[in-house]
């Protein structure tokens, strides 16, 4: 058998994301195989792996332990959409919402859009860790905010240097 060959049909494999293989004297072959771990479903339908590369797989089969994050943006913000994500979804988390969508502009200006249908802007991380920031801001505000406000919010602007602006629901008139 000839390694190399076998190499490439076990890396055809959709969740096999690395092979190593190496003999074994006597007559013994061992494969060690790392898998993709899905975190996200891009736009054009292929799954992003924790590690940032993009593969193509069956969808259903990556989310049968829930849906995962849509994420519509250009490929070349794989790894950073992977490196985000635990700490979008941390910083959401804390206010009992999860992550359903990532947007990421050409201009690299970042959306994320909640399970309930919140879209929250982010912006530019500029200067580097600008994004961190403005989650952390909105996470120690987002309570009193909401219930101030005493409807859903459906928008927050987090692009503003000092603070961020809200969007309720409108309530209907009794």
């Amino acid at each position: 058998m000839r390694l190399e060959d076998a190499r490439r049909v076990l890396e055809s494999v959709p969740w096999v994301a690395a092979v190593s293989l190496r003999r074994a004297w006597p007559g013994r072959l061992v494969v060690t195989l790392t898998e993709h771990r899905a975190i996200a479903v891009w736009d054009d339908g292929r799954l992003l792996a924790d590690s940032g590369q993009l593969f193509v797989a069956n969808v259903a089969e990556a989310e049968v332990h829930g849906p995962l994050p849509l994420v519509d943006a250009p490929p070349r913000f794989g790894a950073e959409v992977a490196r985000r994500l635990p700490q979008f979804t941390a910083h959401l988390a804390s206010l009992g919402l999860a992550v359903d969508a990532i947007e990421v502009s050409d201009r690299a200006s970042w959306t994320l859009r909640t399970d309930g249908g919140l879209a929250i802007e982010v912006g530019r991380d500029d200067p580097p860790g600008r994004l961190e920031e403005r989650l952390a801001l909105i996470a120690s505000h987002y309570p009193a905010v909401a219930a101030q406000l005493g409807a859903d919010l459906v928008r927050i602007d987090a692009r503003y240097p000092q603070g961020f602006a809200v969007a309720a629901a409108t309530r209907k008139k009794p």
